[in-house]
């Protein structure tokens, strides 16, 4: 498990992975958007969460559901808003 916090940014970054299987949450706990420059293991991820989405009562998201990483990549999210993401089964065999 990694965790980062980003404390100027009030950002908070959880990563946690067990064999093939790797997730990882952000957390936006400030007034205000942000966006910060994430470590996210090079491949693609699929959202599977986000606050912002109306379905939750959000505000609507801009967050891709989609995500190609080359190892750094920007993340921008709203103001109290999270965002889950799952590596994909297509990056896994990719990378054996």
């Amino acid at each position: 498990m990694e965790v980062l916090s980003y404390g100027e940014e009030k950002i908070l970054f959880i990563r946690r992975w067990k064999g093939k299987e790797e997730v990882f949450i952000t957390f936006n706990f400030g007034d205000s958007s942000q966006s910060v420059n994430l470590s996210i293991p090079a491949g693609e991820w699929r959202k599977q969460l986000d606050s912002e989405e109306e379905i939750w009562n959000g505000r609507g998201s801009a967050v891709p559901v989609r995500i190609q990483s080359g190892g750094q990549m920007p993340l921008s999210l709203e103001r109290k808003a999270f965002v889950l993401f799952v590596r994909t089964e297509e990056t896994e065999y990719a990378a054996s």
